[in-house]
């Protein structure tokens, strides 16, 4: 019952496909450039949340495309079955929406960055315990559970709300490869919150999934 879906990568790691078969999406080494790294690399010319334009987009059509559908090929294979939604992972630019809305349409999936556009009716709840800079003793002393508690009284209000977590177990390869490394011990703790869950049963707010709403 569980909806599996798929974020498009692009920052993080190596790409699925060969690498002088993407070589504007990795550095000299064959890795992903970091969102990071873009961040500085490019002008930016806009920001709206999470969309960011740069004065030269970051991610080529056909190379972006092509490691898209080796990624989704890869779900597919690892999961059994299509992914029940699309996002996109980490930074998103008018090429990676052009890319994500294109796969949705060719493999007939929904794209969840949609649910949070303004008017779509569904709330998204920030996560107020991200910051920037976001080293790993901020991370370490973040209180999500107590945040987001804080925080059910204004999601009571609405009929749907979505909050993005990135919950995990820290290791030393997770270490490596992304900044978002501590907070994932936080947030598990925070989706498994037994203070949690009874907040939420005392509000009336139950936990869905975006198929059983019909949202994708």
């Amino acid at each position: 019952g569980l909806d599996l879906g798929m974020d498009l990568n692009l920052v993080t790691g190596s790409p699925l496909l060969p690498a002088e078969q993407v070589p504007d999406l990795v550095t000299g080494d064959g890795t992903f450039r970091t969102s990071h790294q873009i961040r500085a690399e490019y002008e930016l010319v806009e920001a709206q949340g999470m969309k960011t334009t740069y004065a030269v987009e970051p991610f080529g059509h056909e190379q972006t495309m092509a490691e898209a559908n080796a990624q989704y090929e890869r779900f597919v294979e690892l999961a059994g079955r299509k992914p029940a939604y699309l996002h996109h992972h980490s930074i998103i630019t008018p090429g990676i929406e052009r890319v994500i809305h294109q796969l949705g349409e060719e493999r007939s999936v929904k794209v969840m960055d949609d649910l949070i556009e303004p008017g779509s009716g569904v709330n998204w709840v920030p996560n107020t315990w991200y910051t920037r800079p976001f080293d790993a003793n901020i991370q370490a002393d973040a209180k999500p559970i107590e945040e987001f508690e804080a925080m059910l009284d204004q999601v009571a209000r609405h009929d749907i709300s979505i909050l993005i977590t990135h919950p995990g177990y820290v290791d030393a390869e997770l270490l490596d490869i992304t900044s978002y490394h501590v907070i994932r011990a936080r947030e598990l703790e925070l989706v498994t919150s037994g203070r949690i869950a009874e907040a939420m049963r005392i509000r009336g707010i139950e936990v869905t999934s975006l198929s059983a709403e019909g949202l994708i």
